[in-house]
This record gives structure tokens, C-alpha cells and sequence, in this order.
């Protein structure tokens, strides 16, 4: 067992730490530390990859910008650069006559249906008055009407269509003008067209009116406005059209170019509304690094999940240590059963009681190996009521059988077996041998009997001694009235008549209850001596005192002592041995004769009195003399303790024996008048 809790001690002071070793904990940290190393590596070749991804994407999305940018730009030249040489050809017709009122109206009419982008298309004379408009005649824009004015003296005396710059109208509508100059005489053949060598004059112009950010609408195409801002700029930067209504965010890919003739001066500005990759780039790298970051912290708590393992692990073997310990040096046998009764454990104590090792016993059900064959019906019945929760909360015993054969008895308490959750699993029971203890106890009572029956013969002279005075007296009267009849006989009383037979029977009588009295008390002394049970019958007390009184009046009258005797009206009669209860009266009345020695004559009084109690009968004897020393109070009733140079402190003793062989018992209080009180209480009988 010392050697078991040195191991325990010694465990219980090494920490976790240090039990693993340097190399293990490094091995440890190597083991984590690898795949964090690892992880980082991969998340930084896929972002360098993603990087790489991200700059050919972004180039790739640089240049499909700029040849959108290069489409629109050249949808936009040859939609102005196509209506440029329809309107010279149309000022042409008009000049030849071939565009006549109505016929105008519907060529125009028929023309603007597919060009949304123009306004109007209004022909006017060499003065500027408008012959013709299509539509209807619109009101003139001042601000339009000072462009084009400037333009068209330009124009008819270049001979040449002429582009404005673009204005902004009243109603906040960038437009632009175009101006077609009428010839004043139709051009023959192999001269040079509109875009050729300027005529001589011109008999009008047509004057077209364009709103340019309906021609951006259509003339850019739609596919390239689903997924860019197309916005045409002037030449101060000014925006003039916008394609989308989308804005465009912040840091989206823009390109800007210049559109040539016929819209020298200005520019078109293309901006990506959206960058699909740097989305996508943005959800990869989020959803790579919050994996690493999971995979980092993952790795973390199994470090930390494994160092609290292995901490717990530790202080587990510890515990268990611990616990193995307590368990190997218990002298208590532990035996823990399901419901069913089947053993589930036992501990070491419980194997080295029975002889059967746990392997053995562990999922064994009833009848167990170590019952008794004999004894098998009972021990089972003990078994079910302790299974169902019937069994006593003091324990019980059993006697079991070791494994070689010997018998021993144990003390079993049994308590339930209650889980983690509340929940009764079984029960355990722990098992105390109380061979040695009940050998023990028998060979105290043993010995307690003899040591008892050496007292009783050790008493028995100091008994003689007590009782020598009672059974002189019924001896001498025996020898007084044989005496008598013999001095009858020799005076010839009984010839003569002088002495009747009635006399003579009369005496014989006396002398025959004198010799039973003598064969009494020598009888009672023999059956104490004996052990033997006393003879209980109802006994009369006030007749027994008064018996008692009557036999010791001889002595009351030497020693000048007055003695009473007070009962309770209907006293009880105790089942007792009536010899014994005289003889305990006779030693207080004796004892107490011997107390008043020293008062002066007249004044020595006994009362003994009898009364009902509670459950009790009390016979009390009491003097007026001096009482009991204070030092000799607490010994009274122990046996060879007496005040007197010649008592051999038995007297009490045996008053005490008696009495506690009826059930009852003594006691002593001194008196407030003064003297000694010995109170005796027998049981009121059922």
C-alpha cells in the first residue's frame, strides 16, 4: 500500500509537460506547424496565379474595349458619312426639279422614318425662307438658327455639305446641323459631285437638324451598350450623348477616342459597367482565404483540442492511479451489480475475501460461486430484496464460502448505483468480514459469563457472612423449640397431661417452618451461585417489608432504631423472586442500622417506602444519619468499594445484581433533612 501511494504522489507532482518529453512536444509542434506551412504555401502560388489570371484578363478586357470602342466610332463615321452624300444627292434632285412640293415632302418623310436621330429636314431659298420643312415646320431654335446661318454662307459658297458643331438646344437637346447647298443650275455630266470642286453659287440650301444623342442610341450597337457606358464628348470634354443610363462604378475600365470626319472635334468615352473577373477574382481570393483561415484555425483548435486531450488524458492516468490505489489498499470488499444482478465490479479486497478473481466474477448472475450450497434459497431471497430496494438501510449479514472452502461471515450495506443523468444503473455494496469480530465477540461474552461466575462465588462468602445472621435465627428457634419439647419429655409433661398433644403439634409446626425457611435461603444462595433464573412470582411488597422488618427486629431493637413502612393504596405486585427482594432489603436495612450508630439513642429512624411510578415500583429506604462521603458517592455499587474497616464492599453490589436481574435497578441521592436515600425500581409487570 506504501509503495502504491508513493506511485500515486509521484505521478500526481510530474505535470503534463514534462511526462511527454522534449521530443514529443517538438514532434508535436513539427506536426502542426507542417500542414499551417503548407497551406500557406498553396494560398500563395493560387494567388500568384490568380494575379496572372487577373492581368491577362484585365488586358484581354483593355482590348475588347478599345475595339468597341473603334465599332462605334466607325458605326458612327459611316452612318453621318452615308446621310452626308443622301442629302447632296437629294439638294441635287431639287436643283434638277425632280423634288417638286409633295414629292419633297415624301422623300424626306419616307427617309426620316428610319433615321429617328433627325429632327427636321427643312429646304430653303437662296434668302433663307423655308419652302419646304419635314416635319411640319418646327419653331426655329435661336441658337440653332446662329449655327447654322454661320455655316450656310460656308456652304453655298463652297458648294460643299457643311457639319456644324454641336449646340445645345433651349429645351437642353445636344443637336447638330447639316448643310446641303441647292446649285443654282444642275450639274452636268462629268462635273464634280458634292464632295467635289465648289460650284459657282447655290439657289438654296437644305438644312438638316440632328439630335445626337438619339443617333448615339442609333447608331451604337446594343450589345456593346448592354455591357458599356457609351458617352459622346465634345471637344472641352463635355458630355453631349450618353448610350446607358447605368453609371458606371468608380475604377471601371474606360477608353476614350476621337471620331474623325464627318464629327471631327469629338470624342467617344466607352466604360465597362462592370468587371465580371475582378468579381470573380474578389469571390476566389475571399473564398481561398477564409479556407485558409479555416484550415489555419481548424489546425489551431486541433492543437488546442489535442493539448487539452492529452492534458485530460493525463489527469485521467492520474485519477486512475489514484483511485487504483485507494482501491488496493481498502480492507472493504466493493461489489457493484446491474438491475439484473449481474457483477459489473469488484475491487481487490472483494477478490482476496472470496478467493475468485474479478475475470471470474465480472458478468456473473445469481446463484454467485461464493454462496453457500446450503444456504443457496435464502441467500437468494436477500438478493431479490435488495434488487427491488427492500433491503434494510442497517445492513445485513450472510455467511459466504472462500474458494478453498472456509466459511466467513460478512456485514453487506447496499446502496443504489446512480449515473451521470440521475439514472439507478445497479447496485453497490460493500462487504465488512466480521469472522474475527463476532469470534471476538463470543469469547468476550464467554469470558464476560466466567468472569461473572467467579464474582458470583467470589461473593458467595461475603453473602455467607450477610446471610449468617438469617439463617441463625431460624436454627436457633429450631434448636430453642427441640430443646423445649426435649425438656417436656424428661419433666414427664406429656404422661402426666400437663402438655397437649395440640401443644406439641403447635411446636413441631414452628420448628418445620423454621427448617424450611433455612432450606429457603440456603436454596436461593446455591441457585445464585448457579446462575440460575430466579423464581418470578407476584410478589406482595407491603407483607414482604413487613416480613422483612419482623426478621430483623431483634436487631432494630438492639440498636435503639424506629422503623416505618409508608405504601401507596392498590400497589402493584412486580413478578420477582421474593427471597431475593428480601435480601435486598435486608442489606438497606442493614446498611442503614450500621449508618446511625453514631446518632444518640431516640433519635435513629429508617422509612421505607412504597409507591406506584411511572412504569416503575419504587422501593426506597431512607435514614437520618449522616449520609454517604462525597468521594465514596461515585463508587457505591462497584464491587469490594466499602467506607467500613471491615465490609468487603459486596453488600450494594448484590443489591445492584438483583435488581438488574429483574429488569430493574438502584440509585442513591442524599436527603435535604438529612442522611441517605437508596431508591430501587422494579418494572410494573405487562
Amino acid at each position: 500500500m506504501a509503495s502504491s501511494r508513493l506511485r500515486t504522489e509521484t505521478l500526481a507532482k510530474v505535470p503534463a509537460s514534462a511526462a511527454l518529453g522534449p521530443s514529443k512536444d517538438f514532434r508535436r509542434f513539427a506536426m502542426g506547424l507542417a500542414p499551417a506551412l503548407a497551406i500557406l504555401v498553396i494560398l500563395l502560388l493560387l494567388g500568384l496565379l490568380l494575379w496572372l489570371f487577373d492581368r491577362q484578363e484585365r488586358d484581354d478586357q483593355r482590348q475588347n474595349l478599345i475595339r468597341d470602342a473603334l465599332w462605334v466610332e466607325q458605326s458612327l463615321q459611316f452612318q453621318f458619312a452615308s446621310q452626308q452624300d443622301w442629302f447632296a444627292n437629294m439638294a441635287k434632285d431639287v436643283a434638277r426639279g425632280e423634288l417638286r412640293a409633295n414629292r419633297f415632302d415624301e422623300v424626306a418623310g419616307r427617309y426620316l422614318t428610319g433615321h429617328s436621330e433627325i429632327i427636321e429636314v427643312a429646304w430653303r431659298d437662296a434668302n433663307g425662307r423655308v419652302l419646304r420643312a419635314v416635319p411640319a415646320l418646327l419653331p426655329i431654335d435661336p441658337l440653332v438658327a446662329r449655327t447654322f446661318a454661320a455655316i450656310e454662307k460656308l456652304a453655298s459658297s463652297s458648294g460643299q455639305t457643311v457639319y456644324s458643331e454641336p449646340v445645345q438646344s433651349q429645351s437642353g437637346q445636344p443637336v447638330m446641323v447639316l448643310i446641303a447647298p441647292i446649285p443654282a443650275s444642275p450639274p452636268t455630266a462629268g462635273e464634280p459631285n458634292s464632295s467635289g470642286s465648289a460650284a459657282s453659287g447655290a439657289s438654296g440650301t437644305l438644312v438638316v437638324t440632328y439630335a445626337l444623342d438619339k443617333a448615339l442610341v442609333q447608331h451604337a450597337p446594343w450589345w456593346i451598350a448592354e455591357k458599356r457606358a457609351v458617352v459622346l464628348l465634345d471637344a472641352r470634354g463635355n458630355e453631349l450623348a450618353r448610350r446607358s443610363t447605368v453609371v458606371a462604378p468608380p475604377q471601371s475600365a474606360t477608353h476614350t477616342i476621337e471620331v474623325g470626319q464627318p464629327l471631327r472635334g469629338m470624342a467617344l468615352t466607352l466604360t465597362t459597367f462592370h468587371d465580371a473577373s475582378s468579381l470573380v477574382q474578389n469571390a476566389v481570393i475571399a473564398a481561398m482565404v477564409g479556407l485558409g483561415l479555416t484550415a489555419i484555425g481548424g489546425l489551431t483548435a486541433r492543437e488546442r483540442a489535442l493539448r487539452r486531450r492529452e492534458a485530460s488524458e493525463q489527469a485521467l492516468r492520474r485519477e486512475s492511479a489514484f483511485r487504483k490505489a485507494m482501491e488496493d489498499s481498502l480492507t472493504i470488499g466493493m461489489r457493484a451489480r446491474d438491475l439484473d444482478g449481474r457483477v459489473t465490479y469488484v475491487n481487490q479486497a472483494f477478490c482476496r475475501m472470496t478467493g475468485w478473481s474479478a475475470a471470474e466474477l465480472v458478468g456473473r448472475g445469481p446463484p454467485q460461486p461464493y454462496w453457500l450450497a446450503e444456504d443457496i434459497e435464502r441467500t437468494r431471497r436477500v438478493h431479490d430484496i435488495v434488487l427491488r430496494g427492500d433491503g434494510p438501510d442497517d445492513g445485513f449479514e450472510l455467511t459466504y464460502q472462500r474458494r478453498d472452502g472456509s466459511r466467513f461471515d460478512a456485514l453487506i450495506y447496499e446502496a443504489p448505483l446512480i449515473d451521470a443523468s440521475g439514472r439507478q444503473q445497479g447496485w453497490m455494496g460493500s462487504f465488512i468480514d466480521v469472522t474475527d469480530r463476532r469470534r471476538m465477540e463470543a469469547t468476550a461474552r464467554d469470558q464476560a459469563e466466567r468472569l461473572q461466575q467467579t464474582a458470583r462465588l467470589v461473593t458467595i462468602g461475603e453473602m455467607a457472612s450477610l446471610l449468617a445472621h438469617d439463617l441463625n435465627q431460624p436454627l436457633a428457634a429450631i434448636s430453642g423449640y427441640a430443646a423445649g419439647l426435649v425438656n417436656h419429655l424428661e419433666r414427664g409433661q406429656f404422661d402426666n397431661g400437663t402438655l397437649s398433644t395440640g401443644d406439641i403439634k403447635g411446636t413441631l409446626d414452628k420448628l418445620g417452618h423454621e427448617a424450611e425457611r433455612a432450606g429457603a435461603i440456603i436454596r436461593r444462595v446455591r441457585d445464585f451461585a448457579k446462575r440460575s433464573e430466579p423464581h418470578r412470582l407476584p410478589v406482595d411488597l407491603p407483607a414482604l417489608a413487613t416480613a422483612t422488618l419482623g426478621a430483623l427486629s431483634g436487631e432494630l431493637h438492639l440498636a435503639g432504631v424506629d422503623a416505618t413502612i409508608d405504601a401507596d393504596a392498590g400497589l402493584a405486585k412486580p413478578l420477582a423472586d421474593r427471597v431475593l427482594l428480601e435480601q435486598v432489603l435486608v442489606n438497606l436495612i442493614r446498611n442503614a442500622i450500621e449508618a446511625l450508630a453514631a446518632k444518640p439513642d431516640g433519635e435513629r429512624a429508617i422509612d421505607i417506602a412504597l409507591r406506584n411510578g411511572q412504569g416503575w415500583i419504587e422501593i426506597s429506604v431512607g435514614d437520618n444519619g449522616p449520609g454517604v462521603a462525597p468521594d465514596m458517592r461515585g463508587s457505591l455499587f462497584t464491587a469490594f468499594a466499602s467506607s467500613k474497616s471491615s465490609g468487603m464492599g459486596m453488600g450494594l453490589t448484590i443489591c445492584r445484581s438483583i435488581l438488574e436481574l429483574h429488569g430493574g435497578g438502584i440509585g442513591y441521592e442524599n436527603r435535604t433533612t438529612g442522611g441517605s436515600l437508596f431508591v430501587c425500581r422494579l418494572p410494573v409487570p405487562a
